[in-house]
């Protein structure tokens, strides 16, 4: 039974880890609430799983008092936690719910603590022995439905996990993309030598990390038919950059080939914060900044994302000191095309 338990042990650590990092990262409002109620749940399972590890690793020493010592610890934790994931999940029903009612969640709790602790108990005192000790069968009983428990809750886990982050990456998808579009720009009207002159710095800015137009590339401009697949490193812009009356400015940008969407995710990521860190530090006047990414296929731009967000933005995500994938999770207009999106 110790190389069952351990891996799934290990199951509810992935389980655990793939659902915080990768789901509730993204939840806004209700992150806290449902990780405390996880975590709670993961205890649960953390109890079943070394609990069961434990007794079976004195079953097979063979000594009686060690499996019912271990037992007993477990059983006063085992308690201690199912009622703390009770307390959670009546506090979640209770603000979310309409209709909660103070005995919700007490009936798992009590069937828990009846499976797992009381049957046992009961099958070693009906083989005559002492009230605290368990005997081997108990032991085993106890083994056996531990790791059944466990495993029925970690295939629960894993598929909630599944289902709720598809959930939440269809809404949040909807609203990113309607927020790339509809932020608001400031009401000030610059003229025509304003525009030139902000064009300028702003192209300048971006030349010195190696992002120019493409009609300024000697190799794309000597081939005609150039496609994403005829960039390197750096990406091209389509077009000069549009510098708006409003004082935004948006940018269209063709990004090379990429075998894979994660490297295509990560492209768009990394570029994206290195062009808004350097136009926020830069001179320019521009206080909106917009960008859109293609990949360039014969005659065809397919759109692949799109950032949009303002240089405080811009600024105060910085000072956070995030990856390239947070940075961007943490500005208020984004949006990544079903073709390369995460779910």
């Amino acid at each position: 039974m110790l190389p069952v338990t351990g891996t799934l042990l290990g199951l509810v650590y992935a389980a655990l880890i793939y659902w915080l990092q990768k789901g509730f990262s993204r939840l806004e409002h209700t992150r806290t609430l449902l990780e405390d109620l996880l975590i709670a749940d993961g205890k649960i399972l953390l109890d079943l799983l070394v609990g069961a590890s434990v007794v079976s690793l004195f079953a097979i020493i063979g000594s009686i008092k060690l499996i019912s010592v271990a037992f007993w610890i477990f059983a006063i934790v085992f308690l201690v936690d199912i009622l703390k994931a009770t307390a959670e999940q009546g506090y979640i029903a209770k603000i979310f719910s309409t209709k909660y009612t103070k005995y919700a969640g007490w009936l798992r709790a009590s069937i828990l603590f009846l499976v797992v602790i009381c049957y046992p108990l009961v099958l070693s005192i009906g083989s005559g022995t002492r009230l605290w000790l368990l005997t081997e069968n108990g032991a085993i009983i106890f083994i056996c439905l531990s790791s059944i428990i466990a495993l029925l809750q970690i295939k629960s886990l894993l598929t909630q996990a599944f289902d709720v982050r598809k959930q939440i990456d269809d809404k949040l998808m909807n609203e990113n993309e309607d927020k790339a579009t509809n932020i608001e720009e400031k009401a000030v009207i610059w003229s025509k030598e304003k525009l030139n002159i902000e064009t300028m710095i702003i192209s300048e800015r971006l030349k010195s990390i190696g992002v120019v137009s493409w009609d300024q590339s000697e190799d794309l401009m000597s081939n005609s038919s150039w496609t994403s697949r005829d960039l390197h490193d750096n990406p091209v812009l389509k077009s000069v950059p549009w510098v708006k009356e409003s004082g935004s400015c948006h940018f269209n940008i063709i990004i090379p080939y990429l075998n894979s969407d994660s490297w295509t995710r990560e492209y768009i990521y990394k570029w994206s914060r290195s062009i808004l860190e350097t136009l926020s530090n830069s001179k320019t006047d521009v206080r909106q900044y917009s960008l859109s990414f293609f990949r360039k296929e014969n005659e065809k731009c397919n759109h692949f994302g799109m950032i949009r967000a303002s240089r405080d933005d811009v600024i105060k995500t910085l000072s956070q000191n995030l990856s390239d994938e947070e940075f961007i999770m943490n500005l208020p207009g984004r949006y990544l095309s079903p073709a390369v999106a995460e779910f």
